[in-house]
């Protein structure tokens, strides 16, 4: 994805700056900048905060003009702080749980036997009775 080379990019091109000390041009530290926004985007398309703004600070800290995203910098961090107060694990938000009553699953997992009695959908209807 963007976000995914955006972040690759970004790292590898911070990695150089630590190691030498210097970019060998202004056009490094305009590539930076484009990894970190593209990396944020591409964080918070999929509700990771924090790592977008861990991005977006990195691209100011780094001579970014905020002005330039600030639009994005205020989205992110109204986000960020509500992941900060009652942070979710990404892979729960957004997975589908298996039918682990299917026998084929059993190589797959940690069950040593087929799951027997499933459970029926409900609705909170049902809960609240």
């Amino acid at each position: 994805s963007c976000g995914d080379s955006g972040k690759n990019l970004q790292q590898k091109l911070y990695s150089q700056l630590r190691k030498n000390g210097s970019w060998a041009n202004e056009a490094y530290r305009e590539a930076f900048w484009c990894c970190c926004v593209a990396g944020a985007v591409g964080a918070a398309h999929v509700s990771l905060f924090l790592e977008s703004l861990r991005m977006l600070d990195m691209a100011v800290v780094l001579g970014l003009c905020r002005n330039d995203v600030d639009h994005l910098f205020q989205y992110v961090e109204f986000h960020a702080n509500a992941a900060a107060r009652f942070p979710l694990v990404h892979e729960a938000s957004s997975s589908v749980v298996n039918d682990y009553s299917d026998a084929t699953l059993l190589e797959e997992t940690c069950f040593n036997r087929k799951i027997s009695q499933t459970v029926e959908e409900a609705s909170s209807k049902d809960i609240d009775s």
